[in-house]
């Protein structure tokens, strides 16, 4: 073991291009050493799919970033389940350094500015009662994302006062449930001022 954590950081680092993700958490565990030099893989694509959960794992992957901020510096793309949980964890929310009052969307966009290289950011949205979310969606501020290049999220997440990053080369919307693909689009053209970056998919629940 004391052989092992001796070799040099260029030596482990190349052994580590060689291992899958069950590997490198092994590998990781061996000391804090190799932790701290397996993390930025293990966090180079981040998806939080379960919407039970999605909101407690953002707030957790705030504190670790806190602690650990280089864990995330190869960050790239992030896929999050809009969470069915709007409120409670406020042990967590405390420990995250947030304000008792900050919205998931906001908690969402607190994450997205702590990596400093994501390029892909995809919201997941329920299949349940999407009239529901398109009445109480809150915006996301993108405004501090400055290598973002594409954006995947419901339409009604875009915010007419949401300041797109000049980085972003794809905008893909998605109408939910039974919403007029009318509106949408008339909604999206007054919001988005480069329209060649938009794309539009339809989930019709």
């Amino acid at each position: 073991m004391s052989l092992i954590s001796k070799l040099p950081t260029e030596l482990v680092e190349e052994i580590t291009r060689h291992m899958d993700k069950c590997v490198l958490k092994n590998f990781g565990s061996v000391c804090w050493r190799f932790r701290s030099i397996v993390e930025p893989r293990l966090y180079e694509t981040i998806g939080l799919n379960n919407p039970e959960t999605s909101y407690r794992e953002v707030l957790k992957l705030l504190i670790a970033i806190d602690k650990r901020p280089r864990m995330v510096s190869r960050t790239e793309a992030v896929t999050i389940f809009e969470s069915n949980q709007a409120t409670g964890e406020s042990e967590l929310v405390q420990a995250a350094k947030l304000d008792p009052t900050v919205t998931v969307n906001e908690i969402i966009s607190h994450l997205l500015s702590k990596l400093p290289i994501l390029h892909s950011f995809h919201i997941r949205f329920p299949p349940c009662l999407p009239h529901l979310r398109c009445g109480l969606g809150i915006p996301f501020d993108f405004s501090n994302l400055r290598k973002i290049v594409n954006i995947r999220l419901p339409w009604y997440s875009l915010s007419s006062t949401a300041g797109l990053p000049p980085t972003l080369a794809r905008l893909d919307l998605e109408r939910v449930g039974h919403w007029s693909t009318g509106i949408m689009w008339k909604i999206c053209w007054s919001i988005v001022p480069n329209r060649s970056m938009l794309r539009a998919q339809t989930q019709v629940d």
